[in-house]
């Protein structure tokens, strides 16, 4: 019970949960244009979408309907916010040249947006996926930093909202390309974003999985 209590709360829409999801998403987007591993890392651990996503995979586990709902729609939500926020970065920074259209893009940001990416997203977001069971399970609070490093669910969103806006400024005109940037920003944007929904598709499956070998399940009627 107190395990379910705890992972309810973490799935909440609260004003603190906001201001986590939207510095976050700041940190990150600073940490993708400056092409910076550590901002991106802690950007990682300051974000909270582990928390809907892990209430949708344990409310599905118990077949609480109402905890499924309130961890997707929180997450949808989540995920809406970093998009917004990397388009408003990218809106300032790229026509204001920090850093300079030279620098655009960044390793980071073209790392989170490649087809290998998504492949690879797979085999690391199952098992963290069970990790993360096991450490809420287990009340294991490093296990959880460890999963938040290992998995990437924020950065690829900023990234999508980054790369849509560098397409939408670049297509205008309005700020010119580096010489030989030949990058498909708005691809890049899109599979960035896929790579966040494949992670969390992966998460969910991961965690159920664990949280049955559990027997973190309703017991049937007989």
């Amino acid at each position: 019970m107190q395990v379910l209590e705890s992972v309810e709360a973490g799935a909440a829409l609260t004003f603190d949960y906001i201001a986590y999801v939207a510095l976050a998403a700041w940190v990150a987007a600073m940490g993708l244009i400056s092409n910076s591993v550590a901002v991106v890392v802690a950007s990682m651990l300051l974000s909270p979408l582990m928390g809907p996503c892990l209430g949708a995979t344990l409310g599905a586990t118990l077949r609480k309907g109402h905890l499924v709902k309130l961890g997707l729609l929180n997450e949808c939500l989540s995920l809406i916010l970093c998009v917004l926020m990397g388009l408003l970065v990218g809106a300032i920074a790229i026509p204001s040249q920090v850093p300079s259209v030279e620098s655009w893009p960044s390793g980071e940001m073209i790392n989170r947006g490649t087809p290998n990416g998504l492949v690879m997203g797979i085999f690391v977001a199952v098992p963290s996926g069970m990790g993360v069971a096991l450490s809420v399970l287990g009340r294991n609070s490093g296990g959880l930093t460890g999963v938040a490093i290992s998995l990437s669910l924020l950065p690829p969103a900023v990234n999508a909202g980054l790369c849509w806006m560098a397409a939408i400024l670049y297509r205008n005109g309005t700020v010119p390309r580096a010489p030989g940037d030949d990058t498909d920003y708005a691809l890049t944007g899109t599979l960035s974003l896929c790579l966040t929904l494949v992670n969390i598709c992966c998460i969910f499956i991961g965690g159920c999985t664990m949280f049955k070998l559990k027997e973190v399940v309703p017991i049937q009627n007989k």
